[in-house]
């Protein structure tokens, strides 16, 4: 699962990070539940090598010749690069120059290797729920535009802090077909530490300071002592079906990495918590991690709590501790309603406010305001982009993110996530359909996708016509398909699992 989420939920709490949003974020810390390689990727062969990457159907090589005389080609990787990176010094940064005649260069198909040369078999490369891969395939931060030559990049966070033995990566380009490059394999450089007044990169990619010292964005930057973080706000809100914890505070070195969040009845005595779910209550406090979240001296982190927890649960204390095991002062809050806006008011992005029958939604560069649900979703739709499923090109490529206007309906998604951002698609149907297939599942989507189709703009979402996973092998992505579909116009909705969204594209295939 993409950042980390576990679709077999929690009893008590569900967590809600805000990551780093100018890469992909794909946390690796259970390599099971990962996006896999395709029949495009290279998979370990039983003697313990890498075999060469096959094509499918769609994407025979250079071999597929469309009516008109083009002829498909496969990316042309040109150099890689592989390095340790990151405020700790465990995210993996892989960076590639590479070009494509169809200007569809998508992902990175990755092979980990050994100090010794070997496969380390760390996914599930059939999706059976066994390791048996050392490769995987994943989107990279942006496609590589245009048919020139162009730069690409995967960052891998956390990935060095699970898996230590790793040497060197067999990189090679995948495109949105599935069509790859001829491989590469560079070796995984290390990445310096720097020491006390020491020149350093305040992008943490050419080296980091060591722990406890920051490296403030100065000409030149240099390595200085690490400050404790500071918590700005915190909230507890006790909403009827909706219990959050809200954090919010500062650091300027950027290495807070953990939350400690302690428990509270209504006497100020300490409350144990079942938070994994045996019966037994054994948890007077959670540690939530902040690693990616602190970004530009900021912090922000939510957690979503059952109603169970609400009621036994009267205030919560919270310290933040960074890298250097500075804690921040502790801020005790005890369970109150959320302040209610109505349309029209100013609203806080974080949720420390509730707008009521409205969205809190960006009116400027740096206002929100409640805005009206109705007016929101129909100005929505209204700026989607209108596919023809009998003549358009066959998908919509977009980007799922912002203020969330609908919810995948009750049973559709594991969990029932709510508040996640989305991307819509207007689908016209200019004559009755047999079959109807709408799916995420290509190379280009990069996140974790529930798809759900309405009659209208203010329709209520289905079960019936909604989807999540796949049964393929990338069944993080979502394949909807519905038979007897009438003539008319129609509102796709593509919802994300998790409280990140990004870029998808949505295929649709229409059999009349």
């Amino acid at each position: 699962m993409p950042n980390g989420f576990s679709k077999d939920g929690r009893s008590m709490l569900s967590l809600s990070p805000r990551v780093t949003a100018s890469v992909l974020t794909l946390a690796l810390g259970a390599c099971a539940h990962l996006p896999v390689t395709n029949d495009a990727g290279a998979m370990s062969d039983p003697d313990g090598g890498v075999v060469d990457m096959p094509m499918d159907d769609a994407a025979m090589d250079d071999a597929a010749i469309l009516p008109d005389g083009f002829a498909f080609s496969a990316p042309v990787l040109v150099s890689a690069v592989a390095s340790v990176s990151g405020r700790f010094g465990d995210d993996v940064r892989v960076s590639v120059r590479a070009s494509d005649a169809d200007g569809d260069a998508t992902s990175l198909s990755l092979g980990i290797l050994d100090h010794a040369g070997t496969p380390v078999v760390l996914f599930d490369g059939n999706g059976d729920g066994v390791l048996d891969s050392n490769t995987t395939i994943v989107p990279m931060a942006e496609p590589i535009a245009g048919t020139g030559e162009g730069t690409g990049l995967v960052i891998l966070p956390d990935f060095y802090r699970d898996v230590l033995n790793v040497d060197s990566i067999v990189v090679a380009v995948v495109d949105a077909r599935g069509a790859a490059s001829a491989p590469q394999t560079v070796a995984l450089a290390p990445q310096p530490v720097i020491a006390l007044d020491g020149v350093c990169d305040p992008s943490f990619v050419t080296n980091r300071c060591a722990d406890g010292l920051g490296c403030p964005s100065a000409v030149p930057a240099v390595c200085v002592a690490g400050m404790a973080p500071m918590l700005t706000r915190v909230a507890y809100l006790g909403d009827p079906g909706a219990v959050r914890v809200l954090v919010e505070g500062s650091d300027v070195d950027d290495d807070v990495s953990e939350l400690d969040i302690a428990f509270f009845d209504a006497t100020g005595s300490a409350v144990s918590l079942d938070l994994d779910g045996d019966g037994i209550p054994e948890s007077t406090h959670f540690g939530a991690s902040l690693r990616d979240v602190a970004s530009g001296g900021t912090f922000f982190y939510a957690f979503d709590a059952s109603d169970v927890f609400a009621t036994e649960v009267a205030a919560v204390s919270v310290v933040a501790v960074d890298r250097g095991m500075h804690s921040s002062a502790a801020v005790r809050a005890s369970m109150t309603l959320a302040p209610h806006r109505t349309a029209g008011q100013t609203c806080d992005v974080h949720g420390f406010d509730r707008c009521t029958t409205s969205v809190c939604m960006p009116t400027s560069a740096t206002a929100y305001h409640c805005v009206a649900t109705s007016s929101a979703r129909s100005m929505e739709c209204s700026a989607a982009t209108m596919l023809d499923a009998l003549t358009g090109p066959g998908y919509v490529e977009g980007v799922a993110q912002g203020v969330s206007l609908w919810d995948a309906p009750a049973g559709c998604s594991s969990g029932d996530p709510v508040g996640r951002p989305e991307g819509v698609v207007r689908l016209h149907l200019p004559r009755h359909v047999s079959s109807l297939v709408l799916s995420t599942d290509n190379a280009y989507t990069t996140f974790d996708t529930t798809v759900y189709v309405m009659a209208s703009c203010g329709a209520a979402p289905v079960l019936a016509w909604c989807a999540d996973d796949t049964t393929s092998m990338r069944s993080w992505l979502s394949r909807l398909e519905l038979t007897d579909v009438p003539a008319g116009d129609y509102i796709v909705v593509v919802d994300s699992f998790s409280p990140t969204g990004g870029r998808y594209r949505l295929d649709v295939t229409a059999t009349e």
